[in-house]
């Protein structure tokens, strides 16, 4: 099979109903079909700077040509991200194929460092591909195309043949992936690979394999004839030493002889846990990661290490609290001592597997970013991050981590999704997480230090995206939320809620309020207003989705309200709207009003790609593009700093700054 010249085509996510949970799974950096009128005008700005909140982890990649260079890339997510320097600094994530690209895995060249391979699927046609980069991770192109999803992919340790593999079955890639060939006997259905004193190791939906010398006469064993086999589908190796595990749940293998023979790993946990990991390290240590079975899938976890082939284990619980549940290891090549560790939450260091610090990296999912006194705070799919060095003019070294301290426990991983904040007088912020009950719902939250402690005020059913304080009566809290349509209303600052049900609201998403006891609602249906605490509306926009509306804090009748392929400006307390000017056909999901009159919107990828983020200095009627040096244009949240010295855009892959002054 040879390589293939080019790569999917882009297809736009759709969405139509704001009573479900929009997950994008990408953007593309094309351009869209503008207005009569031409591009917008591009604002002359200054480059924009990834700045974090390190909160992801995901697959991981190492190369002994750089020992100090690390590939990452989230579970799921098209993008790959860099680290030179040990994770203390991390560059943007590249972005590879089309919106329904998801990578799997990936592979880095140990004799070049800026050579890496990533497998690949293409949700919208179910087929696979391989990319190789041959400028460390800055752009990819596909050198492999499979009729079906690739799910691994690895490197020989000369660097000189690759193998991939996946639905379709096994292939070997000759002169760094340009030659491919499908190797004619090996199983279909392959989930993951590993190569094991020369041999590749192979877990099948038909068993476990050994492939012998697969890049010149393959020879291909029958599959492990042990009764759980059929169930692996993860693979891990460091020389004779390997194991077999399922992805959650049941059992596993393990072989001291390079996958020739296998036998059931046993260790002090219960035959009725199930493992969620398990691997080898580079020093040939077995790690595995259970949990005890429950009905919520919660149950208790614990981590276990064999230094001498599954003999004997020494137990480590406290890892569970400080990564939560283990995706990948590593090792530093200049560092055999340290072990990677990569979570939900991060990517941690240990060298004991005792104690741990996070080193990256900025790739999460930013909701919702806020100003609290000096510190910007950022909303994401796994809590909330604060941050005073991100609005220095020069932030000290480690910046992108935003005050995660050593040992610290790590997020929840379920439940801990931060959608919207809100500022109290005396600088407390109040913010919406969305949790898990069971069902649908939300927790309203308090914090009195700029977010690094939380206190919880009630828990309400639904699922909220929006907060809002009523400046005129810091009180009255106000929480709208978008499947159980309406709106939350409280008296006194959060603790307690009534919930006005409005049948004609589709999800609310947005909520702003101007001082004057009146509250706008941003909703899938249009634009409405309440003067009486909610209890009831007026429809002043129909038919559009108000993705976002905001209230100038300057002038209560300028009001702004935006949605899908469209910004419309009031003057006059939304008595009349006026059609913005100078605006691409994009989802415009978030507007903030900044110092001197500037006014910023923010562009996702609901409908068409997101494109970034655009500024008007006229009130909002004519709008510039600012993002011809932004790496990613899916722009989820905006805030602005209250000295005007700097504008926060939060995206899919982490914050970035841009200075205004």
């Amino acid at each position: 099979m040879t390589r293939v010249p080019g790569s999917p085509d882009a297809v736009p996510m759709k969405r139509r109903s704001w009573n479900r949970v929009a997950v994008a799974l990408g953007l593309v950096l094309a351009a869209t079909v503008l207005p009569v009128g031409g591009n917008p005008a591009q604002a002359e700005v200054p480059g924009w700077q990834l700045i974090g909140p390190n909160d992801l982890g995901g697959q991981i990649a190492f190369t002994a040509a750089m020992p100090s260079r690390m590939y990452a890339v989230p579970e799921g997510v098209p993008r790959v991200y860099r680290t030179d320097d040990h994770g203390l600094t991390w560059l943007p994530g590249t972005r590879l194929g089309g919106p329904n690209v998801i990578v799997n895995r990936i592979a880095a060249d140990p004799g070049n460092a800026k050579v890496v391979y990533a497998a690949a699927t293409d949700l919208g046609t179910n087929t696979g591909l391989v990319y190789r980069s041959e400028d460390g991770a800055q752009t990819f192109q596909p050198v492999l195309n499979s009729t079906a999803p690739v799910n691994d992919v690895v490197v020989s340790p000369s660097g000189r043949q690759v193998l991939a593999a996946g639905n379709a079955g096994v292939y070997a890639g000759y002169d760094g992936g340009r030659r491919w060939n499908q190797l004619p006997d090996a199983p279909a259905g392959v989930s993951r690979i590993a190569l094991s004193d020369g041999a590749l190791l192979v877990t099948a939906e038909s068993g476990l394999y050994r492939i012998e010398d697969a890049f010149t006469r393959p020879r291909i064993s029958n599959p492990v004839p042990v009764h759980v086999a059929a169930a692996m589908t993860r693979v891990s190796a460091r020389g004779p030493v390997a194991v077999a595990s399922t992805l959650i749940g049941g059992g596993g293998l393990l072989s001291t002889d390079g996958g020739r023979h296998w036998h059931v790993l046993r260790g002090p946990w219960d035959d009725a846990d199930a493992l969620t990991y398990a691997g080898v390290t580079a020093t040939g240590d077995i790690e595995v990661q259970t949990i005890a079975p429950s009905q919520d899938a919660t149950g208790a976890k614990d981590f276990w290490i064999s230094g001498d082939q599954g003999r004997t284990w020494r137990d480590r619980p406290g890892l569970i609290s400080k990564v939560d549940v283990v995706t990948d290891i590593g090792n530093f090549p200049d560092r055999p001592q340290e072990q990677v560790i990569s979570g939900p939450a991060g990517i941690y260091t240990t060298r004991d597997v005792l104690g741990f610090q996070r080193i990256g990296f900025p790739g999460g999912n930013v909701q919702s970013l806020a100003m609290a006194g000096p510190a910007l705070v950022a909303g994401t799919m796994t809590g909330t991050y604060t941050s005073t060095a991100a609005v220095l003019p020069r932030p000290p070294l480690g910046y992108q981590e935003w005050g995660q301290k050593r040992d610290a426990d790590a997020p929840p991983t379920i439940g801990n999704t931060i959608q919207a904040f809100a500022n109290l007088p005396g600088g407390a912020l109040l913010r919406v997480r969305n949790a898990f009950c069971g069902q649908d719902c939300f927790a309203v939250e308090r914090s009195r230090d700029a977010g690094a402690t939380w206190e919880p005020l009630t828990m309400l059913p639904g699922h909220a995206t929006s907060i809002a304080v009523d400046p005129a009566n810091p009180k009255r809290v106000y929480a709208g939320s978008s499947v159980r349509a309406g709106v939350y209303v409280s008296d006194d600052s959060g603790s307690t809620f009534t919930f006005y049900d409005h049948p004609e609201f589709l999800g609310v998403s947005s909520l702003a309020t101007d001082g004057k006891h009146t509250l706008w609602i941003g909703d899938g249906g249009g634009l409405y207003r309440s003067t009486d605490g909610g209890i009831t509306t007026s429809r002043i926009l129909d038919g559009d989705e108000v993705s976002s509306v905001a209230v100038d804090p300057a002038d209560p009748r300028h009001v702004v309200a935006a949605g899908h392929g469209f910004i419309k400006v009031s003057r006059d307390g939304g008595k009349t709207f006026a059609e913005a000017a100078r605006l691409p056909m994009a989802t415009y999901g978030s507007v903030v009003f900044g110092a001197r009159g500037a006014i910023f919107a923010a562009t996702r990828d609901y409908y068409e790609p997101g494109q970034g983020v655009f500024r008007s200095t006229d009130g909002g009627l004519h709008w510039a593009s600012m993002s011809a040096s932004l790496p990613d244009q899916d722009v989820r949240s905006l805030a602005a700093s209250g000295d005007g010295r700097w504008l926060f855009a939060g995206t899919r892959g982490g914050v970035y700054r841009v200075p205004l002054s």
